[in-house]
């Protein structure tokens, strides 16, 4: 339902730009969203898969919560996945991009945290051994 109001929302203004000529409206219309219809379709099937399977993993629980956490510290960098699809403007292939960089900054975080941890071991048993 978003979506389609999104779309509305678009439309109006391409009609507005192009002073109503129809030809022109659809031409930019379907230059311009056919990433957010893909990524419409992405969303979907995730949330399924969400709703499915994840919503029972403890991994799930803890990335809500870390973004949850990132959202309230810093608002305007790290919005949820779920805040940014249902409660913005944001595009929807912005959504998917924004996901998939938060994706790429917790796994570089976890190996960084995984490799200082290691270190800071590996001194201090070769300190007391």
């Amino acid at each position: 339902m978003n979506a389609g109001f999104e779309d509305c929302t678009v439309l109006d203004n391409l009609f507005q730009k192009y002073d109503d000529d129809v030809a022109s409206v659809l031409e930019e219309f379907s230059n311009a969203r056919w990433r957010d219809a893909f990524a419409v379709s992405d969303l979907a099937m995730y949330n399924y898969i969400e709703m499915r399977d994840l919503v029972n993993r403890p991994s799930y629980r803890l990335r809500k919560s870390v973004d949850d956490f990132l959202y309230w510290l810093l608002p305007d960098i790290w919005v949820p996945l779920y805040n940014s699809v249902t409660f913005s403007t944001m595009p929807y292939d912005q959504c998917v991009r924004n996901r998939q960089w938060q994706n790429k900054v917790l796994a570089i975080s976890i190996l960084c945290l995984g490799m200082f941890l290691f270190i800071i071991l590996f001194y201090y048993r070769r300190s007391y051994a």
